[in-house]
């Protein structure tokens, strides 16, 4: 029977933890290809002489290629928590709010009959004087 068991691990040797759970299904990946390799040639080979051998064989290989699927989804857990904890909040953090900038002062604006626009400083217009 298989539990399964949280733990917990320092974020520094995150990485670490990932590597060891993807080579360790590689390492499973690269020996099951072989046998497989070789059960194939032993059945073209000696036909049926070599089934009950192969049965057996593919059978640890099915049995392989479930340990290296929860290898890689305890790897891509790791990797999910990560993303999810450390990027996402990182990525998510307010940024400082800035002042905003002074109010602009705005002039007065007084239509002007004579051009037909409005004037922002009628003081200061020579029409006006």
């Amino acid at each position: 029977m298989k539990v399964r068991v949280n733990y917990g691990i320092e974020l520094e040797k995150l990485s670490d933890k990932i590597a060891d759970l993807t080579k360790k299904a590689s390492d499973l990946l690269s020996k099951d290809l072989i046998l497989l390799e070789s059960i194939t040639k032993l059945l073209e080979f000696d036909g049926q002489n070599s089934i009950a051998h192969s049965h057996q064989v593919i059978d640890q290989i099915r049995k392989n290629m479930a340990t290296v699927d929860e290898c890689l989804a305890d790897a891509n857990a790791l990797a999910e928590g990560y993303i999810v904890n450390i990027i996402n909040k990182k990525q998510a953090l307010p940024t400082p709010i800035e002042s905003p900038p002074p109010p602009v002062e705005k002039k007065p604006k007084v239509w002007n009959p004579k051009t037909k626009t409005y004037k922002e400083n009628p003081i200061h217009d020579s029409e006006n004087e």
